[in-house]
């Protein structure tokens, strides 16, 4: 049963229709917006925590726990990045790309879309292997 405890939540301005974004991973835009992750990469800041449309005010959990939509499945106890749709994945075979982690799940995921609980952890980083 996911849960939630927010330790830290920030209000920012919706830089994009997120109605339907509920519990995915946003990042902050140079024009100091959120929009979803749109690259496993990018820095993201926390989880969504409501679904505004652009321009709305956009609740965003940075410290704690949150739920997120998971992209694959997951197991309990594996870190956690960002996908290239804002959904949430395990981290995979190490790559010559670095991976930003985000959190480490607290539950399992059995396939996409599931909703599940995450710890988040801010600015950690798996080194690629080349």
């Amino acid at each position: 049963m996911s849960q939630a405890l927010g330790v830290l939540d920030k209000t920012f301005k919706a830089g994009e229709d997120l109605s339907g974004k509920r519990y995915y991973a946003v990042y902050l835009s140079a024009d100091q917006t959120v929009k979803v992750c749109t690259t496993g990469h990018l820095n993201a800041i926390g989880i969504l925590q409501n679904n505004p449309k652009e321009g709305e005010e956009a609740v965003v959990r940075l410290v704690g726990t949150t739920k997120a939509v998971a992209g694959d499945t997951i197991t309990a106890g594996n870190r956690v990045v960002s996908t290239t749709s804002g959904t949430i994945d395990a981290v995979g075979t190490p790559s010559s790309t670095e991976q930003e982690v985000i959190g480490v799940a607290l539950e399992s995921a059995t396939a996409s879309g599931d909703v599940i609980e995450i710890f988040l952890i801010q600015e950690s980083y798996v080194k690629g292997s080349a």
